[in-house]
């Protein structure tokens, strides 16, 4: 294995190691070595007011050099009033033997590093989901740029069963920061250890994006799955570890993308991914107690006030049953139409869905299976199209059922459909010929089935829709609710709408209203195609 980012800073930029007993400043007494990351070695320190500590020596060069060393006592009282929960920032600062050190508060536990280390072929799945489910929700809300290399070191696992994570925070934010200026460019151009930044990162220094964070935590995910770190061209995690769910995959696929655009925007977005891969669990499991700064008397009047609202608020039974009503009611309203086939179709294999109404979207009301990105309920009419019963796959191969062709990005999957005398359908088009003349949740009805379609994603050596014959819409079109996703014509951001989600594993991931957004080079093994016809 290639030496980390962190063994790489410590061979070219060293500093002094501080035995146990040294007192630096006249003021730290120096009680052990705690661990070491980017910046430079952390040890356990005692105040002179006989409070503990850690201290984290700088390396030379990691000082911007738009802060004088003069400035950095008021830079260090600024960012000590720092109080926001799961984060652990610099408490104050001084000079010892040359070197610049940060001291800050000392969190009891271990590292994720030495955690990782220790379970050596991966840690069990539960302490995973745990711990990970823990970070991200320190991570959700906060300045992406808190980090400019975020790494197993900087996280902190505490040592009490419960009390979650923190992240230490050795910058700042605003222009007079600690940053690492100009400290291992030339290696992390050439990625070199660097499996933890993101591959737009080609120096360390300023600010680190969303999607490179996640980045970050993904890899750390990977590391923690599999006891390895995900180098150059990796393996899935359930191919390397058995009994790891292959939902795992696909979230580590997605949060370890090339480009930014197709990653996980955001922390919150890979903490939902993370519950889908758990099976939805990890929200029970997990205390999310993070480093217990609630008041009693404030928790007081909040459980208080949450019983109030659960004693005032009707049962989930109650919305479900007045919901289905209303959706009954709403689906009688709506014509489908009933316009007969205006001729042969334009090529084999494609099916005529008349002009008429659908309803578009999730259920305006009590819906809790959607997705966050459905949209909202919505009558449309459309005019008549025509679209192929099944996924495209590869026409050299002769077989109609053949598994679906994948891997190609838009721009590709446009050009085949125009080499057909085709074009990619439109999200509408996708979307009415799934939910079918009765406008159901799934391609097949309003109860999800694991075994009516292919599960969302791509088995591994493919799949071929005849051996699932009941995954059919209304219109007589197959692999809808199931499956590769498909690449639509219907722009959205700087890329193209994805239907109805290409990964996953609940049931939100193959309704109807499912989408998902990809840059126009996105191309992956869960995402293929159909087209349509006028």
């Amino acid at each position: 294995m290639s030496q980390t980012l962190v063994q790489i800073a410590s061979r070219q930029f060293p500093v002094p190691d501080l035995a146990s007993g040294t007192t630096v400043d006249g003021r730290y007494k120096v009680t052990g070595r705690l661990g070491e990351g980017l910046l430079g070695p952390v040890f356990a320190v005692t105040d002179t007011d006989g409070s503990e500590g850690a201290l984290k020596i700088l390396r030379p060069g990691c000082v911007d050099e738009r802060l004088p060393r003069a400035r950095l006592p008021a830079w260090a009282a600024r960012v000590s009033k720092q109080d926001i929960s799961g984060l652990v920032f610099p408490r104050a600062c001084g000079e010892y033997d040359g070197h610049l050190y940060l001291e800050m508060e000392r969190i009891p536990g271990r590292s994720l590093r030495q955690a990782i280390s220790e379970f050596k072929t991966g840690a069990p799945i539960e302490w995973i989901e745990e711990v990970f489910y823990a970070l991200l929700e320190v991570l959700e809300g906060r300045a992406p740029g808190t980090h400019g290399h975020l790494g197993p070191e900087h996280v902190l696992i505490a040592s009490e069963p419960g009390d979650g994570v923190c992240v230490v925070a050795v910058t700042s934010w605003g222009r007079n920061r600690l940053i690492q200026a100009g400290l291992l460019a030339d290696d992390v151009l050439g990625r070199e250890g660097a499996w933890g930044v993101a591959p737009e990162r080609t120096d360390l220094n300023g600010q680190s994006p969303p999607e490179a964070q996640t980045f970050a935590v993904a890899s750390m995910l990977y590391e923690a799955l599999t006891g390895k770190a995900p180098e150059g061209q990796y393996q899935l995690p359930s191919y390397v570890r058995q009994g790891i769910p292959p939902l795992f995959d696909d979230l580590i696929e997605v949060g370890l993308a090339y480009s930014g655009t197709d990653r996980f925007h955001k922390a919150v977005d890979l903490r939902i991914a993370l519950e889908d891969a758990s099976g939805g669990q990890a929200v029970d499991r997990v205390g999310l107690k993070r480093i217990a700064f609630a008041m009693a008397g404030l928790a007081l009047v909040v459980i208080l006030a949450a019983l109030a609202v659960v004693m005032l608020k009707p049962s989930e039974d109650d919305l479900r049953a007045k919901e289905q009503v209303r959706r009954d009611e709403l689906r009688a309203s709506i014509d489908p139409g009933r316009q007969a086939q205006p001729g042969p179709p334009p090529a084999p294999g494609m099916v005529w869905v008349g002009e008429g109404e659908y309803l578009a979207g999730r259920f305006a009301a009590y819906d809790d299976e959607a997705g966050a990105a459905e949209r909202e309920e919505r009558v449309k009419t459309l005019k008549g199209f025509w679209i192929d019963e099944l996924p495209f796959v590869n026409p050299r191969l002769e077989d109609p059922g053949a598994p679906p062709f994948t891997g190609m990005t838009w721009g590709q999957a446009r050009d085949l459909c125009k080499k057909f005398e085709k074009r990619l359908c439109n999200e509408d088009e996708w979307e009415k010929a799934c939910k079918g003349p009765k406008n159901t949740i799934f391609s097949y009805g309003d109860t999800y089935s694991a075994d009516t379609c292919p599960p969302p994603g791509f088995l591994e050596g493919g799949y071929r829709l005849e051996e699932f014959p009941a995954c059919v819409s209304g219109y007589g079109v197959a692999g809808l609710s199931g499956g590769v996703g498909e690449w639509t014509s219907t722009a959205y951001g700087d890329g193209h709408l994805v239907k109805p989600a290409e990964v996953g594993g609940s049931p939100k991931d193959s309704r109807c209203a499912g989408r998902a957004d990809r840059h126009d080079e996105f191309k992956s093994t869960h995402l293929g195609m159909r087209c349509c016809h006028d």
